[in-house]
């Protein structure tokens, strides 16, 4: 049996967006999100931890990102998790886990910021040919909806053509 790596996060960018384009000519955005856990605890009082994911996004989706989001914007991830070797200042080998977000990824900019003056959200994907945004591979297109984020259909084949809106609020 085949194996699967993909995650899906819904929560804020923190910091600003680290974005570079390489030699090669290819992009890559760099920035944090955080996503957070509320519960109340056996005493009554409410409770809340917070996790911050480090993102890589490559490709004409870390333009789009580093154009329209920002610190502060709710966005919806999906991409791979990823753990990789380097080397720090000091000559030691370091390790860090990212969401990478490349070609079967998918970023969608939920609400509004003051880059998105549309006041709508926008979704973008990089290969996914009947879903709503931006195909890496397919003419280059911009869809614009309100709210929420779009359910993918598993296993990569089109489903059902129509989409349906599902706003996800915590």
């Amino acid at each position: 049996m085949g194996s699967v790596n993909k995650v899906i996060i819904v929560g804020n960018i923190d910091q600003d967006i680290d974005f570079k384009t390489l030699p090669s000519g290819s992009s890559v955005a760099n920035f944090s999100v955080a996503t957070s856990d509320t519960w109340k605890d056996q005493a009554g009082i409410q409770q809340e931890v917070t996790d911050w994911h480090k993102i890589v996004v490559w490709g004409k989706l870390a333009e789009i990102i580093n154009q329209y989001g920002g610190k502060g914007r709710q966005v919806y991830i999906e991409g791979k998790q990823k753990t990789r070797k380097y080397k720090d200042a000091n000559g030691q080998d370091r390790y860090t886990t990212e969401v990478v977000v490349d070609f079967d990824g998918q970023v969608q900019l939920l609400g509004s910021s003051q880059k998105d003056s549309a006041g709508q959200s926008s979704g973008y994907q990089q290969n996914a040919p009947q879903q709503q945004g931006y195909q890496q591979n397919a003419p280059q297109q911009q869809q614009q909806q309100q709210g929420g984020y779009q359910p993918q259909p598993q296993g990569g084949y089109p489903q059902n053509t129509q989409k349906q809106n599902y706003n996800y609020r915590r």
